[in-house]
């Protein structure tokens, strides 16, 4: 008796490892629908790369390509977190959920001297183009 409760801890506990273990993104481009504070919607595309997250928003400012962590949750959902940072735009913090070709979440951008700012995110991954 004792020695099957040790195997159903070790195998409870391999299984938890293996649901925590991190995950990799490169290679994926998701094609998002944004709205911020003020509901105004925008559309941007977030691309992983050589475990770096970048989006246009990241592009088009001073904030820094950033390393993001990807692991499956509790409900089986991939769980993404990526903060950029810049010297003088603050962070932008990405956190949503993957579950199969859809993406889900929030941006928070944090700027010295203001309120944060918060926006909401939705889209699917990118259609691959046959040119």
């Amino acid at each position: 008796m004792a020695a099957m409760l040790m195997l159903l801890f070790i195998s409870a506990a391999q299984l938890h490892a293996q649901s925590a273990a991190p995950v990799n993104l490169d290679g994926k481009t998701f094609v998002l629908k944004l709205t911020d504070d003020q509901d105004k919607p925008y559309t941007d595309e977030i691309t992983f790369q050589q475990h770096t997250f970048s989006c246009n928003a990241i592009k088009n400012s001073t904030f820094a390509n950033t390393r993001y962590a990807a692991q499956n949750d509790a409900n089986g959902k991939l769980f993404l977190l990526a903060t950029a940072v810049s010297e003088t735009e603050g962070t932008m913090t990405w956190k949503g959920h993957i579950d199969g070709n859809t993406i889900e979440g929030g941006v928070i951008i944090e700027k010295p001297g203001q309120q944060p700012t918060k926006h909401m995110f939705k889209g699917e991954t990118k259609a691959e183009s046959n040119e």
